[in-house]
């Protein structure tokens, strides 16, 4: 079912539909993935690494991009056990990850973030860093 939202400054939408549509207006806009997309991007971000967002799944073209921006991937967690290396956990990142740049590829958070790039502002939020969000002022 269908809520109007219009009348409201402050609106809540969900997944790919609802980053497009934000996107679309032109919204301020808070990326919030509870699986942990969003945790594993502020605390990599927090041992001052970058992380760019790919929409899944990880392909020739995902290759590609991290090849051209000299970045890691993030592998899946399963792949990522058997063969080392950065995976969407937020406890693969250390400040050994200093300066460091990596793509990662989710369904969700990644494919969220590609379609709302061009929103004015745009946060990545979760419970590590709620407080810092609510504080942002984004002019």
């Amino acid at each position: 079912m269908f809520y109007d939202q219009s009348p409201y400054d402050i609106k809540l939408e969900w997944g790919q539909r609802g980053a497009r549509a934000a996107a679309e207006r032109g919204d301020i806009v808070v990326m919030v993935d509870v699986l942990s997309f969003s945790s594993t991007v502020v605390t990599a971000v927090q041992h001052k690494a970058t992380i760019y967002p790919y929409p899944s799944p990880v392909n020739e073209q995902a290759k590609a991009y991290a090849k051209g921006l000299g970045a890691e991937i993030i592998r899946g967690r399963a792949e990522a056990l058997r063969a080392g290396g950065h995976s969407l956990s937020p406890l693969s990142f250390s400040s050994a990850d200093y300066e460091r740049d990596f793509v990662l590829c989710s369904t969700n958070g990644a494919a969220c973030i590609w379609l709302a790039a061009q929103v004015p502002a745009l946060l990545v939020g979760c419970l590590l860093n709620a407080s810092a969000v609510a504080e942002t002022e984004t002019g």
